[in-house]
């Protein structure tokens, strides 16, 4: 009897480790992280509506340090539509601050993930409360589309998810940036042309100092007499003074030292 509860319990632990195991082999690869930030795998955007889309993930990145993507398929594999979302998260994320939106087609449902670095910064109860607001923005658009008996267009209702995200006051308020930081083009030239001046005048600079350190050199190797003031000597023989009286003896003896 307790060699077949050994053998029951080994028979129930090899299901469950093959059951994981061909769960993981299920798993399908991930696509490599998408430059618009939008992987539209079941085809559910039409060229508009992800043009818009992408528009709003740019402004999102640039405005609030928020990057986000969005993921959608026909059917996920082998794991959760949540699993998926964090697989990709992982995978994708270059910000700290960062989402994936992930939605499945065939189940109709979505699933929202963030980093652990954003939950810390806006509070993971209010984080889920933007998820929250997201998901009954969905669904609200899907009521409104089956009350007046028309089909709902996923790509819509992931616009307007979306939307309701990146809008949401506890993001927008938080994870805004300071005026201060945005540049625009014409503010990237005005930075580009004070560079330029800045370092034309650092040119001019070394330019002065060099030149004036040539002349201190050459002044160093020249003489100048010096400038001094000579008293007259008015009345002394050869004085070279401006005037002088000589009397009759003195004038003797002065033409006597001459010849």
């Amino acid at each position: 009897m307790t060699n077949f509860r050994k053998w029951q319990t080994l028979f129930v632990f090899l299901n469950i480790l093959g059951g994981l195991i061909s769960t993981k082999a299920e798993m399908e690869p991930l696509a490599p992280r998408p430059a618009t930030g939008v992987h539209d795998a079941a085809d559910l955007f039409s060229e508009d509506q992800e043009r818009g889309l992408v528009a709003e993930l740019r402004t999102a990145l640039e405005t609030h340090r928020l990057e986000v993507y969005v993921a959608t398929y026909r059917l996920v594999k082998g794991e959760s539509i949540g699993e998926r979302a964090a697989r990709l998260r992982n995978a994708w994320a270059r910000n700290p601050f960062a989402m994936v939106l992930v939605y499945d087609e065939t189940v109709e449902q979505m699933s929202l993930v963030g980093t652990r670095d954003l939950e810390r910064f806006v509070d993971s109860q209010q984080l889920s409360g933007v998820f929250q607001r997201a998901a009954a923005v969905a669904r609200d658009y899907i009521k409104s589309r089956r009350d007046e008996h028309e089909k709902p267009d996923p790509g819509v209702m992931l616009q307007q998810a979306v939307a309701a995200v990146l809008h949401d006051p506890i993001l927008t308020d938080r994870m805004t940036l300071p005026k201060a930081f945005h540049f625009s083009r014409p503010m990237f030239g005005l930075l580009g042309l004070f560079v330029f001046a800045a370092v034309l005048a650092g040119v001019v600079v070394v330019w002065l100092e060099r030149r004036s350190s040539r002349k201190r050199q050459v002044d160093r190797r020249c003489s100048y007499f010096p400038t001094t003031h000579m008293a007259l000597r008015l009345g002394a023989p050869y004085s070279g003074g401006r005037g002088i009286s000589l009397g009759e003896e003195t004038a003797a003896r002065t033409f006597e030292r001459m010849v």
